[in-house]
């Protein structure tokens, strides 16, 4: 799945780690731009996942939400609504810390 960026500020486009198969993950510090970016640029955010890494560097990922667009104009607010609630829910339920990592599915 290939996922496209270029279309985002520089200052986000910057932050992003584009993985091997086309995922998308930013530092959590980073994660609310890209969000808010995402949908600014007509994007439906579909899902957070939290990432973060063991002591031999392999990805830990925790899926955390998902969004089922409904097909209307209201789709991609409704997205970045549940995406913000749902990153504010995990930062303080899962104690997220500088160290994890966001994949955002749109």
């Amino acid at each position: 799945m290939s996922r496209t960026i270029s279309n985002l500020p520089f200052s986000v486009r910057a932050k992003a780690d584009v993985q091997d198969n086309g995922e998308v993950v930013w530092p959590l510090e980073d994660a609310l731009d890209a969000i808010n970016a995402l949908a600014d640029s007509g994007q439906v955010i579909l899902g957070l996942d939290f990432w973060e890494y063991d002591e031999n560097q392999r990805i830990l990922e925790m899926p955390w939400n998902a969004y089922e667009p409904e097909g209307k104009s209201t789709d991609v607010e409704s997205g970045r609504r549940t995406a913000l609630e749902e990153f504010a829910r995990a930062v303080e339920v899962l104690s997220l810390t500088s160290q994890n990592w966001v994949l955002i599915t749109w």
